[in-house]
């Protein structure tokens, strides 16, 4: 997979000429990154060349995405920063990895998530420059080369993370516990008689009927047990509606339930919002299962 349009990455390969055995593993790397289908350049490619390697070395560094360091003991002791005054080390190494530090510093936010401490079979995280925080961050281990021998630095390289975060849904709701007393929650408004309750059905029609079996499911819930519980219950379903319901101020519970059965058929979704606070409190039980089933029929009238 491409990183960027459908373009490989370009990356950077950035070591140090330890010994023949070192610089041909690296160079095996280069192959298998290639094989890839990364954009991966190193001076292999380039060494018989007549080049002007500082200049090289910024052109190629300029155009990479990624830069990868391997970790080996010459490259950390020739990036160090506290070699002795005029030791002569590689200065490929010197010279790119101050261009780097320089980068890093430059542009920390970006940087520092592109410039990839890397360790090949039979490596050190001991062996990488003290800049790139080894001990603090995360360091890309290849045990071979292959896609599970480098699954992380792939993943990395070709923009295809193992997790992805799920969008974010809708919080649940959450009902308030009431107050000390015999008071609804603050953020409910409080039950009170209305001055002209609203009619019930007329005796005999199918929703009159209707209406009394869901009075007596709900009858049935613990919610009714008290005058605490059953404005708790009321201020569960207000809390839901841009209109709250009425609801009898009388402690009967049959009338309480006529009422604020009677109102929410007046507010829109009212009926639905009452089936969810059941199904929030009790999910999958009986009563919820019929609750639900008698508001549907409620609302599908005759």
């Amino acid at each position: 997979m491409a990183h960027d349009g459908g373009r490989p990455a370009r990356t950077f390969i950035s070591y140090a000429h330890d010994n023949p055995e070192h610089r041909s593993l690296v160079r095996e790397f280069w192959f298998f990154l290639r094989k890839s289908g990364l954009d991966a350049w190193s001076d292999f490619e380039s060494a018989e060349r007549r080049l002007e390697w500082p200049r090289t070395m910024e052109s190629e560094l300029a155009r990479a995405e990624f830069i990868l360091i391997i970790a080996s003991p010459e490259y950390r002791r020739r990036a160090a920063a506290d070699r002795p005054p005029g030791e002569i080390v590689g200065r490929g190494v010197e010279y790119e990895s101050a261009f780097i530090r320089d980068r890093i510093y430059h542009d920390r936010h970006r940087w520092f998530a592109r410039v990839l401490p890397v360790v090949l079979p039979g490596g050190s995280t001991d062996d990488l420059p003290e800049f790139l925080l080894p001990r603090t961050s995360t360091v890309y281990r290849v045990t071979d080369f292959s896609v599970a021998g480098a699954k992380g630095l792939l993943r990395v390289l070709t923009d295809q993370p193992s997790e992805i975060a799920p969008p974010i849904g809708e919080p649940p709701f959450l009902a308030p516990l009431p107050a000390p007393g015999d008071q609804p929650s603050e953020i409910a408004p409080p039950i009170g008689k209305p001055p002209f309750p609203p009619p019930l059905p007329a005796p005999g029609d199918q929703r009159a009927r209707l209406a009394d079996d869901l009075v007596a499911q709900l009858r049935e819930l613990p919610a009714m047990e008290t005058a605490q519980t059953k404005a708790h219950f009321h201020a569960m379903i207000a809390g839901r509606l841009p209109v709250a319901p009425v609801a009898s101020g009388d402690q009967d519970t049959d009338r309480f339930l006529r009422h604020l059965v009677t109102g929410l058929t007046e507010v829109p979704n009212g009926l639905w919002t009452l089936s969810g606070t059941v199904h929030f409190l009790h999910p999958d039980q009986p009563v919820d299962v019929e609750v639900r089933r008698l508001v549907e029929a409620f609302l599908r009238g005759p």
